[in-house]
C-alpha cells in the first residue's frame, strides 16, 4: 500500500498564549538584551524564541507541559522540530536535565557522519526523542518505520520544508497506516 502524493494530512494545532511584551511588539526593543532588533528577521527570530523560551534560555512552563504530555505514558519515539537552532538547543538542554529520556539533537552544525549515526540509532530505538532543525527534513529516511509522532515546536514559514518534515513520518510512496501518525504544532496567539 502506498501513501498518495496528494495525501491530505492534518496538523493538530496546540494554541498557547504569547508572553506579553508590548515594548518589544511596538518598538522591537528587547528588554533582556537591552537593544532594538536590527532587522525584521532578527525580530521574528527573537519573538519565536520568547514565545517558547524564557529570556534565560529555559523553556516556558506551557511548552514544557506540552512536551511532557507527549512524553507521558512511554509513547516513543518522538520527533521534535524547531525552525531555530537556539530553540532546539533549549529543548535539548531541558531534556538533558530530565531523567530517563534518551535524546539527540541534529542541527546544521551536526556533521554528516554524526547525523547518519544519530538517525541510525533513532531507527534502532536507542533514542526516544530526536530534536532537529531543517537539516532533519532531508536525507533522513527510514524514520517512518519507527516514528509515528511529530511535534513542531517552532514552525517554519516554508511550506515545502514543512511537507518534507512531515514526510519523515509520512513519506510519499511508503506503505503504512496514516491514521496512526500524529503531527502536532504549537501556535502562539
Amino acid at each position: 500500500q502506498y501513501l498518495e502524493d496528494d495525501l491530505v494530512y492534518t496538523i493538530q494545532d496546540e494554541v498557547l498564549l504569547e508572553p506579553s511584551d508590548s515594548v518589544f511588539k511596538m518598538f522591537g526593543y528587547d528588554q533582556h538584551k537591552h537593544r532594538i532588533m536590527a532587522s525584521d528577521m532578527e525580530a521574528r527570530h527573537r519573538q519565536a524564541y520568547l514565545n517558547i523560551c524564557e529570556p534565560d534560555g529555559s523553556l516556558r512552563i506551557v511548552v514544557r507541559n506540552v512536551i511532557n504530555h507527549y512524553l507521558a505514558g512511554g509513547l516513543t519515539p518522538l520527533l521534535i522540530y524547531c525552525d531555530h537552532s537556539t530553540i532546539a538547543e533549549s529543548i535539548d538542554a531541558w531534556l538533558y536535565r530530565s531523567k530517563g529520556i534518551s535524546k539527540a539533537l541534529v542541527t546544521g552544525k551536526t556533521t554528516t557522519s554524526a547525523k547518519a549515526e544519530i538517525i541510525e540509532r533513532f531507527n534502532r530505538g536507542e533514542i526516544q526523542v530526536l530534536i532537529g532543525t531543517a537539516s532533519l527534513a532531508t536525507g533522513t529516511d527510514g524514520m517512518d518505520k519507527v516514528c509515528n509522532r511529530l511535534l513542531i515546536v517552532d514552525d517554519t514559514s516554508d511550506d515545502s520544508l514543512r511537507r518534507q518534515l512531515i514526510g519523515r513520518i509520512m513519506p510519499r510512496g511508503a506503505g503504512g497506516n496514516v491514521a496512526s501518525k500524529s503531527v502536532k504544532r504549537l501556535r502562539f496567539a
